[in-house]
Formats: structure tokens, C-alpha cells, sequence
């Protein structure tokens, strides 16, 4: 659970009814923890909250704009087909054009990301094959052209549709009466897939896997079975190539397992099947030592919480061992069936990488960099000839349009050199470059072994007293090597340059930035005590341009092995464990759709059990109790009395379509909406229902019915017409 403590907006717009994932959105904040507000914009309105300054997404400050887009919608009230395609394939380009260009107008005004979610195309324009494929091609191109879009995600109509799947999508009858296109599963299935993206938006990532061997990467034990019998079967291979596409977008791979390490590594180097490599890896434990144990050594070698790690193992003894021992880590169990991994690796939402930045792709590099620096550092004698020796580079120069997303993931992940915490998205960030307001410097650092990438970020205002710091972070994996002083002096030489006397400074203590209290403590500064948690620092301009390292100093260190090569992660209110309880939930109990309803029908009852009515006219014929079925489910009521109104119990006009599709799909019978604003109870649609089912029978079986009924009792006749109806 994230506990996000200050109330999120999760923002939908459609091109259709999007009503009908409201519930299924709302169960999804609470299981995860956010307070949040659902808000849909109108019915089919989609380019005004793009374009209104005072609408749904451009007034929305915290939280995520979700747009819902079916492309053929734009058609919908057109006959289209291979003869008509040509024609209209230019205009529907054009307000595909027009979207994007709305959508990238709004991001530069908007404080929150955008997802865009294409939602797969009705039947009837599936069945021709040249307009579907013109669809889809539009659809990827337009997907294609908002990906680059800083603050914009994207989800296609096919990833919707595979990873979670219902038996059915489409319901053609409530998207003729009410334009709701889906079933209720597949809205469901929606809202999860908006749910998880919001998650991987605001929870701290993962950035390590820690793999088991026997019977995970390969079927088969080492050590006791040749190599050529280790099976390397199809799911385990897909695991494999899993987890080289998991390397290649910046986790880490490491290797925790109880064997010989000769064993293992032969595995690696001779088995013609293996997928995986030995430099995929980037630490191995191969001993007989408890896996908690070995687990917490891999954590401190990478410099990283336990909290970060992912621990995949096809042993339940060993899954407990580290539940019971390691909280924090996301401990998953392999499926007992092998052709079941697949689905299993698809619903493991810490996998889920939203985009991919440069500085993710080398993060396995910079640790392989560090490995190397810290070999020098053991041969160096002090910290100054290890340092000299480094040949370090720190340039500092305005934030460009391309480092947008890095200082994005910078605000977000930084704790320990963090003065104020203060976490942006990467549209805010976008907001701001285009504005210049606060003007923005990051800072890049190599050194002989190689490039640390953009580790920092300097944001400030100028007044006519001060340059007044917002913001300024390093990450840790270049702390304490002169690279903050160099900050400093360049926020001094503006300072002096603008003619001003002071850089000011305010630090936000969150118990995880002690190394900057230590920092600014140590400068020859005036402080004072804003409140509980806030200090203000002023220093002279000169005084700041002067700043200068000192390897002796307390403040400097020689990396050990064990020097950080990825950023902090985002504070986390909860115990780590209660996010990794949920999240193996979810992978464990929660990737089938069917299982999500179960479990919102359990929690729906339990919340209003105390609330609902009962009613003494219950269900009398076979057909009043299959209503009272559909009128419970969509009313959510435990008890419904066939005399009570539905309009009355909280039903409106889109659950009474969503009741005429069911009483269809049941009966087989099409009613209208005027049909139950006429008869809104359930003893007078069953009535209709049955009405209209003899009124379809053969009129020789009817007239043998009139006969059976001469000379019967009331209860016999009853019981005759309801054995007769449910024939018919």
C-alpha cells in the first residue's frame, strides 16, 4: 500500500461511457492506498478537458488525466467499410493529429502526467479487415508520437486486451441503447491496467532481481544431472529472455542460490540453451548460507534497502524463510506448473517500467564502473591520492528539453542529498523549463572509469537581495567528492554575477537527508530554526563562490565495493512489508479479472451490509427471481422486494441499460429504456419478460397450456404458467 497521504484525482475522459469504471477504479485507490477522487469528464468529451484552462484535466494538481480512446467511436454514427475507407481515412488522420496536438498543448500547461489508453474496436468494424487495419495503423502511429511526449504514457489497444482477459468485451446491446461499448469485466479489466500505471507513477521502484537457479532458471537440479539434462524448457527460456529485457531496461540481475558455484557458473558458460549470461549478472551468492542472509549481503554490496529487491524462487520453504526474515523484499513464488510462468511474470506489477531513460539502461554499467573504482580505491593510500587519481569531470551547465525526464526521476528519488524533498512529475518539470521559473542547472560527472550520467539538479530563484535555492540534490553514487562544494560555488558566482549578496538556502529534515543537514552545517552560513523541520541558511555570495573540498575533511570518504549506483528511493510511509504483501497478492490472487469482482462484490457487501433494506415480497416465479438477480447485482442489495422501485434504490438511467443488456443476455428478450421507466419493479418487468416470451411461442403450445389451466386452483396455475414460462 502507498498511504499517499494527500488526496490524488484520477481524471477520465472518454470517447464513450466511461461510467462504468468508477467502481472498479475506487476498489483499486482503496487496495492500494491512495486517497483519491474518481472525476469523469461529460459523456464523450475528450478535446475540452484538453483545451479548457478551467476544466477536468488542466485544473487537476496531483494525481493522473487519463483519456479512453476508441478510435472508430469518431465513426460511429457513419457507415464504414471497404468502400468507404479511402475516403474517410484523411479525416479520421486529421483529428488524430488534432488529439496529439491537444494533448501536447495541455502537458506543457498541466501539473500532473497524462496516460492514454487505446481501447480496442467494436465488432462491426473488426469484421472488415482493410478498416481495422487502417485503425490500427493509426493507432500505432499515434502512440508512437505521444511516447516522446515528457509527461505522456501510453498503453495500446492489444496490451489491454492480453493481459487481462475476459471472456467477452463487447456488448452490443447497452452500446446501441447507452454507448457503453464494454462488459462489465472489461471495464474492470480497464480500470486495473489505469490502477496499475498509477502505481508504477507514484511508488518507489524496484531496481534488483534476485533469481534462484534449480527449478526457476531450468528444470533440473546442477551438480547432481549432467549439464545436457538441465531442461531448459519454453517457460523457463521465457523467463530467461524476461529477465535479459528486465536487465536492459536498468534492474539489476542477481543470483541467490544453494549450490556449488562451479556448478552454477558451468551452467551459465556451457549449457547451449541459456539465455542468460554471466555478465547479465550483477552479483552471485552461491553457497549453502540462509537466503535471507545472503539476500541482505547482496543489498548492502549494491548499496541499495531491501525494500528494492525482488526475490523470485520456485521453493515455498525458502519464499517464507525470507518472508518471515526480510519483509521488505517482494518475495514471489514461482508457479508449481511451468506452462503457468508466463502469466505469472505478466501480472508481477514491480516489473512494470513506464519509460525507459538513458540513465536506466547504464545503471548496470555504472555499477560494473564501480567495481573498477573501488579496486583503485583499495591500492590508494588516502582519499586525496584516490580522488587525484580519479581525474573527476563536474560540469554544470541549464537544464536541456532531453533532461527533463532524469530530473523528473532525480526529485522523486533522492533522500540522502535532498535539501527539500520536494518530488516533480516530469509535466511539472516540462512547466518549468518552458517557463525558465525557477531557472534549473543539472549537473553531469565522469572520471577515467567512465561517465556517471546527470546525478544532480540546482534550482533557484533570483530576488534583489538573494539567488533563493528551491531545490538541490545529488545522488549518493557521486556524494562526498567535491561535486556539492562545486554546486555551491557555481549558485555563488551567480549570485556575484546578478549583483546580489546572498545564496539562501532552506533544508526540509525527513530523517533520511543527514548527509546535507551535515553539509550545510559544516559552511560558514547564518542558520535559523524556521519551524520543527525547516532550517534557513544564508551565506555570503563570495563566501559561497569560495567553498572548496577538503579530502581530509569528515565529510569525505573512499568508496568501499559497496558505493551506490542508483539513486535513493521516494520516502515510504508504510513498512515496506505491507507493499509487498499486496503486491504478491496481486500476482498470487489478483490477475484474473473474475477474481477482481469476487472480491469487489465481497468488499461492496461487507461496506453496505448494514445499510441495505429488506423487503417481504420476495421472488415468486422463475423468472421474478432471475430479475431479482440482475436488480441485486447492479443495485448491489443483498435483498430486492419485487414490488420495490428500481429508481427509488439508487438505479439511473446507465445501471437501467446495464439491466436491459442482462435481461437480454438471459432471456433473450430486448426491452427498452421505456420500457422499465414504465414498469420500473421487478414483478412488472418479469411480467413483460413473460409476456413477451409467450407472445413468441408457438400458438398450438399455448393453447395447449389454456387447456391445462381449465379447472386448476390459483397455486396450480401459478406453478403451471411458471413451469410453462421457464419452457418457454
Amino acid at each position: 500500500m502507498i498511504q499517499d497521504h494527500e488526496e490524488i484525482v484520477l481524471a477520465v475522459a472518454a470517447t464513450f461511457t466511461s461510467e462504468p469504471l468508477k467502481e472498479p477504479l475506487s476498489y483499486w485507490m482503496q487496495e492500494l492506498g491512495f486517497s483519491a477522487q474518481v472525476r469523469l469528464a461529460p459523456y464523450g468529451q475528450v478535446f475540452q478537458p484538453l483545451l479548457d484552462a478551467s476544466g477536468l484535466f488542466l485544473t487537476n494538481t496531483n494525481g493522473l488525466n487519463v483519456l479512453l480512446m476508441k478510435l472508430d467511436d469518431w465513426t460511429r454514427f457513419r457507415p464504414v467499410d471497404g468502400d468507404t475507407v479511402d475516403s474517410l481515412e484523411p479525416e479520421i488522420e486529421r483529428k488524430a493529429e488534432d488529439l496529439v496536438a491537444a494533448v501536447k498543448s495541455a502537458t506543457r500547461r498541466s501539473a500532473v502526467p497524462y496516460l492514454m489508453v487505446a481501447c480496442p474496436l467494436s465488432p462491426a468494424t473488426l469484421k472488415h479487415t482493410d478498416v481495422a487495419a487502417a485503425f490500427s495503423r493509426l493507432e500505432a502511429a499515434t502512440l508512437s508520437e505521444l511516447y516522446t511526449v515528457d509527461g505522456v504514457y501510453c498503453v495500446s489497444s492489444s496490451a489491454l486486451v492480453t493481459t487481462y482477459r475476459v471472456p467477452q468485451h463487447f456488448d452490443a446491446l447497452s452500446d446501441r441503447e447507452a454507448h457503453v461499448p464494454f462488459t462489465p469485466a472489461f471495464y474492470t479489466a480497464m480500470a486495473t491496467f489505469i490502477s496499475r500505471r498509477l502505481f508504477a507513477l507514484r511508488s518507489k521502484p524496484y531496481k534488483a532481481i534476485v533469481l534462484d537457479c534449480d527449478q526457476t532458471l531450468w528444470r533440473g537440479i546442477c551438480g547432481e544431472e549432467d549439464i545436457d539434462h538441465l531442461r531448459i524448457d519454453p517457460p523457463y527460456r521465457g523467463l530467461q529472455e524476461f529477465m535479459v529485457t528486465q536487465h536492459r531496461s536498468g534492474m539489476m540481475l542477481c543470483v541467490c542460490s544453494k549450490n556449488n558455484e562451479p556448478d552454477v557458473l558451468d551452467v551459465f558458460d556451457r549449457h547451449s540453451d541459456m539465455v542468460l549470461r554471466r555478465d547479465h549478472i550483477t552479483a552471485w551468492r552461491l553457497n549453502w548460507k540462509p537466503k535471507s542472509e545472503n539476500l541482505r549481503s547482496i543489498a548492502e554490496e549494491l548499496n541499495i534497502g531491501l525494500d528494492s529487491l525482488v526475490f523470485l524462487d520456485d521453493n515455498p520453504i525458502e519464499c517464507a524463510e525470507i518472508r518471515a526474515e526480510c519483509p521488505g523484499v517482494l518475495t514471489l513464488q514461482l508457479p508449481p506448473l511451468a506452462q503457468d510462468i508466463p502469466r505469472f511474470l505478466k501480472h508481477v506489477w514491480a516489473f512494470d517500467h513506464l519509460k525507459i531513460t538513458e540513465e536506466d539502461r547504464a545503471r548496470n554499467r555504472h555499477y560494473r564502473q564501480n567495481v573498477a573504482r573501488s579496486r583503485f580505491a583499495k591500492r590508494s593510500l588516502t582519499f586525496s591520492e584516490f580522488l587525484a587519481g580519479l581525474c573527476l569531470d563536474v560540469r554544470i551547465w541549464p537544464m536541456a528539453s532531453s533532461d527533463v525526464p532524469r530530473v523528473a526521476q532525480l526529485t522523486a528519488r533522492t533522500n540522502q542529498f535532498n535539501f527539500t524533498t520536494v518530488r516533480r512529475t516530469d509535466s511539472e518539470m516540462r512547466q518549468i523549463h518552458a517557463a525558465g521559473d525557477p531557472e534549473c542547472l543539472v549537473v553531469r560527472v565522469n572520471d577515467r572509469f567512465g561517465d556517471y550520467g546527470l546525478v544532480g539538479a540546482v534550482m533557484f530563484t533570483t530576488t534583489a537581495e538573494a539567488v533563493v535555492v528551491d531545490t538541490f540534490l545529488l545522488s549518493c553514487r557521486v556524494l562526498g567528492r567535491g561535486v556539492e562544494h562545486r554546486m555551491l560555488g557555481e549558485l555563488g558566482r551567480i549570485a556575484q554575477q546578478r549583483g546580489v549578496s546572498y545564496v539562501d538556502i532552506r533544508l526540509n529534515q525527513t530523517g533520511r537527508n543527514q548527509p546535507a543537514l551535515d553539509f550545510l552545517n559544516g559552511l560558514e552560513a547564518e542558520s535559523k530554526q524556521v519551524n520543527e523541520k525547516t532550517l534557513a541558511f544564508r551565506l555570503a555570495a563570495g563566501s559561497a563562490t569560495a567553498v572548496t573540498f577538503d579530502p581530509k575533511s569528515t565529510f569525505a570518504h573512499i568508496p568501499s565495493p559497496t558505493v551506490s549506483v542508483s539513486d535513493d528511493g521516494a520516502d515510504e510511509t508504510p513498512p515496506a512489508s505491507m507493499r509487498s504483501n499486496l503486491l504478491a497478492t496481486i500476482v498470487e490472487e489478483r490477475y484474473d479479472v473474475q477474481q477482481i469482482l469476487k472480491d469487489m462484490e465481497f468488499k461492496r457487501q461487507a461496506v453496505t451490509s448494514a445499510a441495505r433494506e429488506t423487503d417481504d415480497a420476495q421472488p415468486r416465479t422463475v423468472t421474478e427471481k432471475s430479475v431479482c438477480e440482475i436488480w441485486r447485482g447492479l443495485l448491489r442489495r443483498d435483498r430486492v422486494g419485487v414490488h420495490q422501485n428500481f429508481f427509488d434504490m439508487g438505479g439511473h438511467s446507465l445501471l437501467a441499460t446495464l439491466a436491459l443488456s442482462r435481461i437480454y443476455d438471459t432471456f433473450g428478450i430486448e426491452l427498452s429504456i421505456q420500457d422499465i421507466l414504465e414498469a420500473p419493479t421487478i414483478a412488472e418487468v418479469a411480467a413483460i419478460v413473460d409476456t413477451r416470451r409467450i407472445e413468441r411461442a408457438e400458438p398450438e403450445r399455448v393453447l395447449n397450456v389454456l387447456k391445462e389451466l381449465d379447472g386448476l386452483t390459483d397455486d396450480q396455475i401459478d406453478a403451471l404458467l411458471a413451469t410453462e414460462t421457464e419452457r418457454l
